[in-house]
């Protein structure tokens, strides 16, 4: 038997300022908007967290969990580990950011991330 609330794990981002959208086709969907101050033109960047959202998260975080496990016991001899600890960090980072990003503007910039720490990687 779920505990209610165990089928909805995106519920909590609501808690913490956010705000509910409307529903639509029966599914709830969060954002949580953070605005970078520039004087009368605030820039918006909000994650989302609606069930597709969360299943993609989940997915980026086991194949994450994977890599890094496959990493540390493949790396544990090498020198500089935690430099490429650090690039495999920014490329999980810009992983999330491209899920969970709402707006345009967010997923340009965590694509961009993610380029940026392919290059370190391969260049690793």
């Amino acid at each position: 038997m779920l505990r209610r609330g165990f089928h909805r794990p995106w519920r909590w981002i609501g808690r913490s300022g956010g705000r509910r959208s409307n529903q639509v086709a029966g599914k709830e969907s969060f954002s949580d908007d953070g605005r970078l101050p520039g004087g009368d033109n605030a820039v918006a960047f909000s994650l989302i967290g609606d069930p597709l959202a969360a299943v993609m998260a989940a997915m980026v975080s086991l194949v994450g969990l994977c890599i890094f496990r496959y990493a540390f016991t493949s790396m544990a001899e090498d020198p500089a580990r935690r430099t490429f600890f650090v690039y495999l960090s920014l490329f999980a980072a810009g992983m999330f950011g491209v899920v969970l990003a709402n707006n345009l503007l967010l997923l340009f910039m965590c694509w961009e991330v993610i380029g940026l720490a392919s290059y370190l990687l391969i260049g690793f």
